[in-house]
């Protein structure tokens, strides 16, 4: 038996400023201790393979120490309220788990160490300690070690009795003398005035004690040191007093319960689940599974797979290589409410991947793979499994699960196939909607996130085709199979899990009515694409790589020599060294030159306004004009962008391959590369666009008189605004007063700073400041609903919009000033912003219902931001547009009017002129 004590608050604390910014819970409360300390903890385990371990916590509280001496630890800082609530729950996660802890009222953590040490000393069993405080080495001797944790994780350096010698000069059984002489300033130890340690180390050489050295001090030779002893005398017995462990408490030494044979994963599954600490839940699992030898993690033949008990095993998976197989699989799929499916193809690209086998699993742990072709080449005729899909499909009251199912919807468009999926559940977009705050949505993240799985990964893959590059039907079909029916079984599972949390966390209405349906749209829109005129932006890119050319030439001018120009390093140099300019903001690199610092020394140079416009163009023709034909589709010869759901934590889409949504509008460029979009032959654009959606909104929320009545007659916000901040009447407004109003009502209802607007208006600090008070002494109601949406996040850890989407605001209530007022930020972008995606969306919904029901071929083709673009046949194009304006304005019921404009032209870029 070899026992393994743990001093818990010292690996807490570490635990708690590593991951205090990285891990909270759904519900937004931090998890850093609770993460961090159970990740150590397992390491801990599985590299020192720890069979017998015992965790000793702090009672908290005064101890008996300070009943010797009031200020002992005095210095030190309260502990932080959410560490303390941390430490409440992580003892709750380690009982649920079986691993025994042990605290005693007005007693340390150390001394309880000390007291299981000296009865396991009595029984000859070794111990291992495993804690950062230097006061435990006092405890080390040939069959005690003690283990302090290097840097992150659970790294440790092993100190014996040699190491302690080599490290702090003396034995381990002097350093309770050692630390009396030196005093140890993290408890406030005062030590002996004047006795550092090397000192302490000359004099416990000399003598071995510190009895012995007050019994011999008139051996000292140095008067100095003798005469601080003496001095010090009182305060070096008190220091030893406190230093002393007390090795006889009444504490219950019971080895033999504290054995990790039997973890009760079962019983704290849910309160882990309920944190969000799944991925270290997953782990616990397969130590337990380690520990109870009749039950062995099973190996596949492509890959050792670390399975939650409560999933379902590789033989389960069902290799489907003739049409009898898989019609019996069809005719009993058809027959559930839902199935998942998932396909392979051989690119990422939907609009360019071909089929090359699908997989379905009906959740009872069963999964089949159906594959086209494999190594050996075709398995099944492309038009039997075309008649197959079609047949699985037909049911249109069947709920197809998937996991970004809009890809694979798109490969059987490309296909033909007749019956598409018309009732869905994407677990991609259910995982996003339930935490909108995270990176990563693969089916790989979920399942170890949710599921405590983990998955055969791609990449996984290579070894067994033996390269990186290559096309899944190389893979031989019974690894195939594994990788294709294991994702169709996983997504299954996570449509069990996610399917009552979107109930509990009163998300369904949002999931199932406005984002399940906006994935089968976004599909058709992605589908349909748009025309681009390849002549035209060619043309553009040539003329303003010229145009870049004079832009270069212009800046050398002004710098009186040449330079790269998109290098930080030597921009800096030219900036802060040759033209004296004030530095905005440090970096690790060292002066930032970024977009913000520009413009802020726009004001003192015109080099940086000229840089500021060359990088816009550049990033101009190297984004859209080098890139843009080389995305038309060689069938199609059209542009299909992909709609991004899950990549905004506010709801608002986002679009890639190419972003179509980042393309400036306000520029002459911009507007270029929007000419050079056009609809098919005899067909038009149809454009509509949100009159200053998130203004009305914010009208909407904060029911502010004057702004409601603003929207109500029609009136201009901006000006409206102007007149208020600079005392005029309406008509006396100038473009510049009204330029500034608008930068304040879209800038302040965010929470913008008077900082941050006087850098962008170019106006001073004070009267940035005069005119955000002016604002809110205008629109009283605003500041006060600003207020109680702060005070709800605060409250709630989330907030939500119109639609009921949740916007987790994790660092909410955190210490820090900044973190804190950013997430306040956030709180109110999300209320509005993530409200107007919500509007959009729903006439999104709408607009195509109508265009069907009205027989109309005019369809969907673009969203960006707060307009959309149809395409429509010219003899339907005003029909179209009405139908537009009445979707949009009308989409969701609000206290305030929505307004649209709405035009029609023969390109992108006609339709704002």
């Amino acid at each position: 038996m070899h026992i393994h004590i743990i001093d818990a608050l010292s690996i807490a604390f570490r635990a708690y400023y590593a991951h205090m910014n990285h891990e909270f819970s759904f519900q937004g409360k931090p998890t850093s201790v609770i993460f961090g300390f159970l990740n150590t903890l397992l390491t801990y385990i599985q590299t020192c393979n720890v069979q017998h371990l015992i965790i000793a916590f702090d009672s908290g509280g005064k101890t008996i120490r300070h009943d010797i001496y009031d200020s002992y630890k005095q210095h030190r800082d309260a502990a932080p309220e959410d560490f303390s609530e941390q430490i409440h729950t992580l003892r709750r996660m380690l009982d649920a788990l079986g691993i025994h802890s042990l605290s005693l009222a007005r007693y340390e953590a150390d001394d309880i160490i000390a007291t299981i040490v000296h009865h396991a000393m009595k029984e000859n069993i070794p111990c291992s300690i495993f804690s950062s405080d230097k006061d435990l080495t006092q405890l080390i001797n040939s069959s005690v070690k003690l283990l302090r944790p290097l840097g992150k994780g659970a790294d440790f350096e092993v100190l014996g009795v040699n190491e302690v010698k080599t490290k702090w000069g003396v034995e381990a059984s002097q350093m309770q003398d050692y630390l009396a002489l030196a005093g140890d300033a993290s408890d406030n130890i005062p030590g002996v005035r004047g006795i550092g340690k090397v000192s302490a180390q000359k004099l416990l050489h000399q003598f071995a004690s510190l009895k012995d050295i007050y019994q011999n001090i008139e051996k000292i030779q140095s008067n100095s040191i003798r005469n601080k002893l003496l001095q010090g005398k009182d305060s070096a017995w008190l220091s030893n007093k406190l230093v002393a462990l007390y090795n006889n408490l009444d504490i219950p030494f019971t080895p033999l319960q504290w054995s990790l044979s039997c973890l009760h994963t079962s019983k704290a599954q849910d309160l882990f689940f309920e944190y969000g600490i799944t991925r270290i839940f997953s782990t616990f699992e397969t130590l337990q599974h380690s520990f109870e030898k009749e039950k062995k993690n099973k190996v596949s033949t492509s890959k050792v797979v670390e399975t939650n008990t409560a999933l379902h095993r590789s033989d389960a998976y069902k290799l489907i290589r003739t049409q009898k197989e898989l019609d019996k699989w069809i005719q009993r799929i058809t027959n559930n409410d839902c199935f998942a499916f998932d396909t392979e193809t051989d690119s990422k690209n939907a609009m360019q991947a071909s089929l090359i086998g699908f997989s379905i699993a009906d959740g009872s742990g069963a999964a089949c793979y159906v594959p086209l072709r494999g190594p050996q080449g075709a398995v099944f005729h492309t038009k039997y499994i075309q008649q197959s899909l079609e047949a699985l499909f037909q049911n249109p009251h069947t709920t197809i699960i998937g996991h970004n199912i809009k890809y694979d919807i798109k490969v059987l468009m490309r296909m033909g196939i007749r019956y598409l999926p018309k009732k869905i559940f994407d677990t991609m977009v259910a995982a996003w909607l339930l935490d909108s705050t995270r990176h990563n949505y693969s089916i790989d993240s979920a399942a170890e996130q949710h599921l405590s799985y983990k998955t055969i990964h791609f990449h996984d893959l290579e070894k067994i085709v033996g390269k990186k590059d290559f096309n899944f039907s190389e893979v031989p079909l019974p690894q195939a199979c594994q990788y294709a029916a294991e994702d169709a079984d996983i997504t299954y599972q996570l449509y069990k899990v996610f399917q009552p949390l979107l109930v509990k966390k009163e998300l369904n209405d949002i999931f199932y009515n406005l984002e399940m349906p906006l994935t089968l749209l976004l599909s058709k829109m992605e589908y349909q694409g748009m025309n681009l005129q390849t002549g035209r932006i060619r043309m553009q890119s040539s003329d303003l790589a010229q145009y870049l050319h004079t832009m270069e030439k212009k800046i050398y001018e002004l710098c009186g020599k040449e330079f790269n120009i998109n290098s930080p390093r030597q921009l800096q140099d030219i900036l802060f060294n040759e033209r004296k300019l004030p530095v905005i903001k440090k970096t690790k690199t060292g002066y930032s030159t970024d977009i913000d610092t520009l413009r802020i020394l726009a004001t003192h140079d015109p080099l940086p306004e000229h840089i500021l416009h060359y990088r816009m163009l550049s990033k101009l023709r190297s984004t859209y004009l080098e890139v843009l034909p080389n995305l038309i589709h060689p069938i199609t010869g059209k542009i299909h962008t992909t709609f991004q759901q899950t990549v905004t934590a506010t709801g608002r889409l986002s679009s890639t391959t190419p972003n179509l949504q980042n393309i400036p509008i306000k520029s002459l460029e911009g507007k270029k590369i929007r000419y050079a979009f056009t609809p098919d032959k005899d067909w038009v654009f149809i454009g509509a666009d949100y009159s200053q959606i998130e203004l009305v909104v914010l009208a909407h929320f904060s029911q502010d008189e004057t702004l409601c009545a603003a929207f109500r007659s029609g009136q201009d916000i901006h000006t409206l605004t102007a007149a208020s901040i600079f005392s005029q009447p309406l008509e006396a407004v100038s473009t510049e007063h009204r330029r500034i109003a608008k930068a304040i009502n879209f800038g302040v209802i965010y929470g913008m700073s008077a900082f941050r607007l006087a850098n962008e208006l170019r106006i001073t600090r004070k009267k940035a400041q005069e005119f955000i008070q002016a604002y809110f002494s205008r629109y009283s109601a605003v500041q006060q609903f600003r207020q109680e949406i702060i005070e709800e996040a605060h409250t709630n850890g989330y907030v939500r919009t119109i639609k009921g989407r949740v916007r987790p605001l994790p660092q909410i209530s955190s210490n820090n000033h900044q973190v804190r007022s950013a997430q306040e930020r956030i709180a109110l972008n999300t209320i509005i912003q993530g409200s107007a995606a919500d509007i959009i969306k729903q006439a999104m919904l709408d607009i195509d219902h109508i265009l069907t029901q009205e027989g109309l071929q005019g369809c969907l083709v673009l969203q960006v931001h707060d307009e959309l673009l149809a395409e429509s046949p010219q003899n339907e194009a005003l029909k179209c547009k009405t139908l537009l304006i009445q979707s949009m304005e009308h989409a969701v019921p609000l206290s305030v009017p929505l307004r649209v404009q709405a035009s029609i032209a023969k390109s992108w870029g006609d339709l704002y002129e």
